[in-house]
């Protein structure tokens, strides 16, 4: 292993934790037969709703959030929901990770970031491109799971599961940041509206068509990334956007450009689940930098949600024991504001090495 790849894998600490001893035992033995070794990292296809001018200004923060982890995930692909607005969208950011990455003062390139032109092919510009892709990717002999982000809509999840056989399906692990139903506390939810990301009815079809789906629906978890138990607005999130933009290069610059309040790039809470070199990936009612989860369904049992936090709840259905919601969410919402800390110091520090603020052999704590 040359001495870039010893520098980028001690930066993300990301084999250890995340991919397991059997995936660090097949990378071992490769490197010592002289084959090319498995990439640890996950596969990761993202489907956002970004846009420009209009929606939720936190989508481009995620998706600049995401650029700055791009050599921890392998990004295998990247579906605007709305196409026009939604490309320009990600290409704005494109062109932002690439203003980064050829500046020499920066660590993109000697940490082994994706080039922006090879991030480039990964953007897909038709939906009919992006299923086909999807397709193309979970008919590989690739044994690591596709990690679908859904930061959005979810009515592209079904669009694209009806082309795939049900071997192909269950190469696929959803994490979708929404609940079906609004909740209680920040919406004016009353256990019967529709939040925004059902999308209609989109959210129960795939409850109802693809019960085998493993999915992580992080429901009102992710709330806990920039909010308190009180529901203000957390220091550490207008800490983090602040130091982000004067810190960060063209990147998090635009963080704060699109949302000058705070850090509520909320749609990557599904990449956290990723990111956490502690996280056993397989199970999330473990916890992590994500927050922690819990399966209530036996008859589904690749299925989680949020913790109930021991109050009563209907999981079947929700209004039933709405009276508890208040307290469920915050039992959730504990779970990520616990982590909070720990994941802001392991990105500060990512941010610090990248962007040339720290030498990397100091930073990482690397000898030779």
């Amino acid at each position: 292993m040359d001495r870039r790849a010893f520098l980028r894998n001690s930066l993300i600490g990301f084999a250890a934790g995340a991919c397991g001893s059997s995936n660090l035992g097949s990378v071992a033995e490769s490197e010592e037969q002289g084959t090319t070794p498995l990439d640890p990292r996950p596969r990761v296809i993202i489907i956002s709703d970004i846009r420009v001018g209009v929606g939720d200004p936190d989508d481009r923060q995620s998706m600049a959030h995401l650029m700055m982890y791009a050599d921890e995930v392998d990004i295998r692909g990247i579906w605007p929901d709305t196409l026009d607005s939604g490309v320009q969208g990600t290409q704005m950011v494109l062109d932002l990770y690439e203003e980064d990455y050829n500046n020499p003062a920066y660590n993109f390139q000697a940490l082994e970031y994706p080039s922006p032109s090879s991030l480039r092919t990964k953007l897909f510009t038709s939906h009919d491109q992006a299923i086909a892709a999807i397709k193309a990717e979970a008919g590989l002999s690739d044994p690591r799971p596709i990690y679908l982000l859904l930061w959005g809509g979810t009515h592209r999840v079904p669009q694209s599961f009806e082309k795939l056989t049900s071997a192909e399906q269950s190469k696929i692990r959803l994490i979708s940041i929404g609940t079906y139903l609004l909740d209680n506390a920040l919406a004016d939810g009353d256990g019967q509206k529709y939040n925004w990301n059902a999308w209609g009815e989109a959210r129960m079809d795939i409850w109802n068509r693809f019960p085998a789906l493993w999915w992580l629906e992080m429901d009102w978890s992710w709330n806990g990334m920039a909010f308190n138990k009180d529901l203000r607005v957390a220091d550490e999130a207008v800490a983090l956007n602040d130091l982000l933009a004067q810190k960060a290069g063209a990147l998090g610059a635009h963080i704060k450009e699109v949302f000058p309040r705070y850090f509520r790039s909320l749609d990557t809470n599904s990449l956290l689940y990723l990111l956490d070199k502690s996280n056993n990936l397989d199970d999330p009612t473990q916890g992590s930098w994500a927050g922690r989860y819990y399966s209530p369904f036996p008859d589904r049992p690749s299925y989680y949600t949020g913790i109930d936090g021991g109050y009563e709840w209907d999981y079947t259905n929700p209004v039933n024991t709405w009276q508890n919601a208040t307290n469920v969410f915050t039992a959730r919402i504990d779970t990520c504001i616990s982590q909070r800390d720990t994941w802001h110091q392991a990105f500060i520090q990512k941010v610090m090495a990248l962007y040339g603020h720290e030498p990397l052999d100091e930073a990482l704590g690397t000898a030779s």
